[in-house]
């Protein structure tokens, strides 16, 4: 399941294109495209895990 604005991010065929045509107009200069890109990874990680623990939560409370 994508959240609707990171469907770009999420389909990993449009994730270059649209990384390397909106980065530029989105950032300020100065922050390379390797710095967002660790940025988005860390991001990722980060909503990948309070997902993760949503679902948990979810299957905890059913169980119970």
């Amino acid at each position: 399941m994508c959240i609707q604005p990171l469907k770009p991010i999420c389909n990993g065929k449009i994730t270059q294109n649209f990384a390397w045509n909106f980065i530029p107009a989105l950032i300020p200069a100065g922050i390379t495209k390797v710095t967002f890109f660790f940025i988005l990874i860390i991001f990722i990680e980060k909503h990948a895990i309070v997902i993760t623990n949503i679902n948990f939560h979810i299957w905890h409370t059913k169980t119970l």
